[in-house]
């Protein structure tokens, strides 16, 4: 059973791209966070969706910090 309050962080068949606060950050962000995305749902096998919540995750707590 799927949590419900993760569709509030990103509804069902929305992409990433499209939340509202995505919209702030700039076009090379968002490509790097796809990016990861893609490697996260290729390399360990995550589903598209939890893929991308990882990849926001790294980039919010790893990658920006830099």
């Amino acid at each position: 059973m799927s949590n419900p309050a993760l569709h509030l962080v990103q509804p069902e068949n929305r992409p990433l791209s499209a939340l509202p606060a995505m919209q702030i950050l700039s076009d090379s962000a968002l490509e790097l966070i796809e990016e990861r995305a893609a490697i996260f749902e290729f390399e360990a096998g995550l589903e598209r969706e939890e893929a991308e919540r990882q990849a926001l995750r790294w980039y919010v707590q790893d990658y920006s910090q830099r």
